[in-house]
């Protein structure tokens, strides 16, 4: 018995955070100064029990995604150095201002996301509102109208359209990119830029692929499914801006909204379906990475997901047009 605990406990020479990769599965002291790390920062990888399991993993590639690393949820040299890891174990991260919500004011930031609260919020709220995207009072919650603001402004930034304020969105809210009046485009520096349609699709939604497309159960399924455990708030974003033809009840897909694109001269219509709720309606024009409605279970479905298609040309009970979405996503 004294062997086996020996084997299991941390030793004072037990290697310093950073000088071993970190991956699932894994149980180390290193995995439990990880994970008090991430959740420091705002990725909640639940607690620091020293066990790499699929939260640890999920809040990594958050962080991951937001230091614009590559999101394989493994944490070796490339991630230890943007966490910027001293060979004695001590961590410290660049820390970013947000931007100020008047002359002379300046908050340090943490990562910000949906469920987020505090000043920091506020101050998020407060500047995106300043620069036309409406994201309600600014109250300092972190709610849906908040995030289909920053998707909004990610967008217009040229930035991956998450829905997650980090550094790189706290950094182009320094700059003078301001919604546009018309509707016809985004006022930066002084020109309009295109509308986001010529960018292509973007993921509709955070979370973890549930069920690819193709065959599944000896049928086909003709989408993919985005699923972030039980969780029944999350966002869903239109992938592409276009006009909603579509927002009603379906046999099987239940809630579910049909958006038509056209992208490089082409006509494509995205589905999503299994929504708990929508606040769009048919004819309405959505811009990329405006939220359309949230995350559900309605219709056949067996727990909170997000089922999305992509049809090249329009939507149709047979499907004749769907494509799997990886064609134009990277998931």
């Amino acid at each position: 018995m004294l062997a086996a605990i020996l084997l299991f406990t941390p030793t004072m020479a037990d290697a310093a955070l950073g000088d071993q990769t970190l991956r699932q599965g894994m149980r180390h002291s290193d995995v439990s100064e990880l994970q008090r790390w991430l959740s420091s920062k705002g990725f909640q990888a639940g607690a620091a029990d020293g066990i790499f399991g699929a939260q640890t993993g999920n809040a990594l590639k958050s962080y991951q995604r937001s230091a614009g690393l590559g999101a394989d949820g493994i944490a070796g040299p490339q991630t230890f150095s943007k966490m910027k890891v001293s060979a004695s174990g001590s961590s410290s991260s660049n820390v970013t201002k947000a931007p100020a919500a008047s002359a002379g004011s300046s908050t340090l930031y943490r990562v910000l996301r949906q469920g987020s609260r505090g000043n920091d919020v506020k101050t998020l709220q407060q500047s995106l509102n300043s620069k036309g995207f409406n994201s309600g009072t600014a109250d300092g919650v972190f709610g849906a109208r908040t995030t289909s603001a920053v998707r909004s402004f990610q967008s217009a930034a040229k930035l991956s359209v998450d829905g997650v304020a980090g550094a790189r969105t706290f950094n182009a809210l320094k700059g003078n990119i301001k919604a546009s009046s018309s509707g016809n485009g985004t006022q930066v520096s002084g020109t309009t830029a295109p509308a986001p349609a010529s960018s292509g699709f973007i993921v509709p939604a955070s979370g973890r692929i549930s069920s690819e497309f193709g065959s599944r159960n000896g049928s086909s399924h003709h989408g993919i499914d985005v699923a972030q455990g039980n969780r029944s708030n999350v966002s869903i974003a239109a992938s592409a801006s276009g006009t909603v033809t579509s927002a009603r009840f379906m046999t099987g897909y239940g809630n579910t909204v049909i958006v038509s694109h056209t992208i490089g001269g082409r006509h494509f219509n995205t589905l999503y379906a299994h929504l708990k709720s929508f606040n769009v309606s048919p004819g309405q024009s959505v811009r990329q990475g405006q939220t359309i409605g949230i995350m559900g279970s309605t219709g056949r479905s067996s727990g909170p997901h997000l089922h999305f298609e992509i049809h090249e040309g329009s939507w149709n009970v047979s499907k004749s047009n769907v494509v799997n979405p990886r064609k134009y996503i990277s998931f």
